[in-house]
Protein backbone atom coordinates (compact mmCIF):
# COMPACT_ATOMS: atom_id res chain seq x y z
CA UNK A 1 0.00 0.00 0.00
CA UNK A 2 2.88 2.35 0.80
CA UNK A 3 4.53 1.57 -2.54
CA UNK A 4 1.29 2.35 -4.36
CA UNK A 5 1.01 5.68 -2.58
CA UNK A 6 4.59 6.55 -3.54
CA UNK A 7 3.87 5.57 -7.13
CA UNK A 8 0.85 7.93 -7.21
CA UNK A 9 2.95 10.72 -5.72
CA UNK A 10 5.66 10.17 -8.32
CA UNK A 11 3.13 10.11 -11.16
CA UNK A 12 1.71 13.41 -9.94
CA UNK A 13 5.15 15.03 -9.81
CA UNK A 14 5.91 13.86 -13.35
CA UNK A 15 2.56 15.06 -14.72
CA UNK A 16 2.91 18.45 -13.01
CA UNK A 17 6.42 18.86 -14.43
CA UNK A 18 5.16 17.93 -17.89
CA UNK A 19 2.31 20.48 -17.57
CA UNK A 20 4.74 23.21 -16.49
CA UNK A 21 7.01 22.41 -19.43
CA UNK A 22 4.09 22.52 -21.89
CA UNK A 23 2.97 25.89 -20.50
CA UNK A 24 6.49 27.25 -20.86
CA UNK A 25 6.97 25.92 -24.41
CA UNK A 26 3.48 26.44 -25.82
CA UNK A 27 1.81 29.15 -23.74
CA UNK A 28 -1.13 28.82 -21.40
CA UNK A 29 -3.83 28.37 -24.04
CA UNK A 30 -2.35 25.70 -26.31
CA UNK A 31 -4.17 22.37 -26.93
CA UNK A 32 -1.10 20.49 -25.68
CA UNK A 33 -1.50 22.28 -22.35
CA UNK A 34 -5.15 21.22 -22.32
CA UNK A 35 -4.13 17.60 -22.96
CA UNK A 36 -1.59 17.75 -20.12
CA UNK A 37 -4.26 19.21 -17.82
CA UNK A 38 -6.63 16.38 -18.76
CA UNK A 39 -3.98 13.73 -18.14
CA UNK A 40 -3.14 15.18 -14.73
CA UNK A 41 -6.84 15.49 -13.91
CA UNK A 42 -7.44 11.82 -14.73
CA UNK A 43 -4.59 10.82 -12.43
CA UNK A 44 -5.97 13.06 -9.65
CA UNK A 45 -9.47 11.61 -10.12
CA UNK A 46 -8.04 8.11 -9.88
CA UNK A 47 -6.44 9.18 -6.59
CA UNK A 48 -9.79 10.39 -5.26
CA UNK A 49 -8.99 14.09 -5.61
CA UNK A 50 -12.06 14.92 -7.64
CA UNK A 51 -12.29 18.63 -6.82
CA UNK A 52 -8.80 19.27 -8.19
CA UNK A 53 -9.53 17.06 -11.19
CA UNK A 54 -12.74 18.95 -11.91
CA UNK A 55 -10.96 22.33 -11.84
CA UNK A 56 -8.26 21.11 -14.24
CA UNK A 57 -10.78 19.60 -16.63
CA UNK A 58 -12.76 22.85 -16.69
CA UNK A 59 -9.54 24.77 -17.41
CA UNK A 60 -8.73 22.37 -20.26
CA UNK A 61 -12.23 22.73 -21.69
CA UNK A 62 -11.89 26.52 -21.85
CA UNK A 63 -9.04 25.93 -24.31
CA UNK A 64 -10.71 23.16 -26.31
CA UNK A 65 -14.39 24.01 -26.68
CA UNK A 66 -15.33 25.81 -29.87
CA UNK A 67 -12.25 24.60 -31.75
CA UNK A 68 -13.72 21.35 -33.11
CA UNK A 69 -10.97 19.56 -31.20
CA UNK A 70 -11.75 15.86 -30.60
CA UNK A 71 -10.01 16.21 -27.23
CA UNK A 72 -12.94 18.37 -26.08
CA UNK A 73 -15.26 15.35 -26.17
CA UNK A 74 -12.76 13.32 -24.16
CA UNK A 75 -12.33 16.10 -21.61
CA UNK A 76 -16.10 16.48 -21.26
CA UNK A 77 -16.40 12.72 -20.79
CA UNK A 78 -13.80 12.81 -18.00
CA UNK A 79 -15.56 15.83 -16.46
CA UNK A 80 -18.83 13.88 -16.51
CA UNK A 81 -17.15 10.92 -14.78
CA UNK A 82 -15.58 13.21 -12.19
CA UNK A 83 -18.88 14.97 -11.47
CA UNK A 84 -20.64 11.60 -11.23
CA UNK A 85 -17.99 10.50 -8.71
CA UNK A 86 -18.90 13.58 -6.67
CA UNK A 87 -22.60 12.66 -6.83
CA UNK A 88 -23.39 15.67 -9.01
CA UNK A 89 -25.62 13.79 -11.46
CA UNK A 90 -27.23 16.86 -13.05
CA UNK A 91 -23.91 18.41 -14.10
CA UNK A 92 -22.53 14.99 -15.04
CA UNK A 93 -25.52 14.48 -17.34
CA UNK A 94 -24.88 17.86 -18.99
CA UNK A 95 -21.19 17.09 -19.51
CA UNK A 96 -21.93 13.64 -20.95
CA UNK A 97 -24.62 15.02 -23.29
CA UNK A 98 -22.22 17.71 -24.56
CA UNK A 99 -19.48 15.10 -25.05
CA UNK A 100 -21.89 12.84 -26.91
CA UNK A 101 -23.00 15.71 -29.16
CA UNK A 102 -19.38 16.56 -29.99
CA UNK A 103 -18.40 12.92 -30.51
CA UNK A 104 -21.31 12.33 -32.89
CA UNK A 105 -20.17 15.27 -35.04
CA UNK A 106 -16.74 13.73 -35.57
CA UNK A 107 -16.05 11.60 -38.64
CA UNK A 108 -16.70 7.93 -38.02
CA UNK A 109 -19.02 8.71 -35.12
CA UNK A 110 -20.53 5.22 -35.01
CA UNK A 111 -17.71 3.88 -32.89
CA UNK A 112 -16.88 2.53 -29.48
CA UNK A 113 -16.32 6.06 -28.10
CA UNK A 114 -19.96 6.95 -28.77
CA UNK A 115 -21.09 3.65 -27.27
CA UNK A 116 -19.01 4.28 -24.13
CA UNK A 117 -20.45 7.78 -23.74
CA UNK A 118 -23.99 6.48 -24.12
CA UNK A 119 -23.20 3.83 -21.51
CA UNK A 120 -21.85 6.40 -19.03
CA UNK A 121 -24.75 8.80 -19.64
CA UNK A 122 -27.20 5.93 -19.18
CA UNK A 123 -25.63 5.13 -15.81
CA UNK A 124 -25.95 8.73 -14.60
CA UNK A 125 -29.56 8.96 -15.78
CA UNK A 126 -30.37 5.64 -14.10
CA UNK A 127 -28.98 6.90 -10.78
CA UNK A 128 -31.04 10.09 -11.17
CA UNK A 129 -34.20 8.02 -11.73
CA UNK A 130 -34.73 9.25 -15.31
CA UNK A 131 -35.85 5.88 -16.65
CA UNK A 132 -37.61 7.24 -19.76
CA UNK A 133 -34.36 8.93 -20.80
CA UNK A 134 -32.46 5.71 -20.05
CA UNK A 135 -34.83 3.74 -22.27
CA UNK A 136 -34.46 6.20 -25.15
CA UNK A 137 -30.66 6.15 -24.90
CA UNK A 138 -30.54 2.35 -24.71
CA UNK A 139 -32.73 2.06 -27.78
CA UNK A 140 -30.34 4.44 -29.61
CA UNK A 141 -27.38 2.43 -28.36
CA UNK A 142 -29.03 -0.78 -29.55
CA UNK A 143 -29.28 0.65 -33.08
CA UNK A 144 -25.63 1.74 -32.86
CA UNK A 145 -24.49 -1.66 -31.59
CA UNK A 146 -26.33 -3.40 -34.41
CA UNK A 147 -24.57 -1.06 -36.85
CA UNK A 148 -21.22 -1.77 -35.22
CA UNK A 149 -21.88 -5.50 -35.35
CA UNK A 150 -21.03 -5.41 -39.05
CA UNK A 151 -17.60 -3.98 -38.19
CA UNK A 152 -16.78 -6.75 -35.70
CA UNK A 153 -14.87 -9.74 -37.15
CA UNK A 154 -16.94 -12.18 -35.12
CA UNK A 155 -20.63 -12.63 -35.97
CA UNK A 156 -21.40 -11.95 -32.29
CA UNK A 157 -21.24 -8.46 -30.83
CA UNK A 158 -21.05 -8.73 -27.01
CA UNK A 159 -22.47 -5.21 -26.61
CA UNK A 160 -25.83 -6.31 -28.02
CA UNK A 161 -26.45 -8.70 -25.15
CA UNK A 162 -25.43 -6.13 -22.55
CA UNK A 163 -27.65 -3.44 -24.06
CA UNK A 164 -30.61 -5.80 -24.28
CA UNK A 165 -30.05 -6.81 -20.65
CA UNK A 166 -30.02 -3.16 -19.51
CA UNK A 167 -33.07 -2.37 -21.64
CA UNK A 168 -34.93 -5.31 -20.05
CA UNK A 169 -34.01 -3.95 -16.59
CA UNK A 170 -35.46 -0.55 -17.50
CA UNK A 171 -38.63 -1.99 -19.00
CA UNK A 172 -39.27 -4.55 -16.23
CA UNK A 173 -41.25 -2.15 -13.97
CA UNK A 174 -43.44 -1.12 -16.92
CA UNK A 175 -44.09 -4.77 -17.77
CA UNK A 176 -45.11 -5.51 -14.15
CA UNK A 177 -47.46 -2.50 -14.15
CA UNK A 178 -49.12 -3.59 -17.41
CA UNK A 179 -49.41 -7.18 -16.19
CA UNK A 180 -51.10 -6.09 -12.95
CA UNK A 181 -53.52 -3.82 -14.87
CA UNK A 182 -54.58 -6.61 -17.21
CA UNK A 183 -55.58 -8.94 -14.35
Amino acid sequence: DCDLKKLHELREVVWREELAMERKLSGDQHPRVANSLRSLAVMLRDSGRTSEAEAMLREALKMLLGNNDPAAASSLQWLGATLADQGNHAEAETAYREALELQRKLPGNENADVAALVDELTSVLWKAGKLADVEALLRDELVLARTLQFNVPSPVNPRLGLILHHLADVLRPFFRLETSRSR
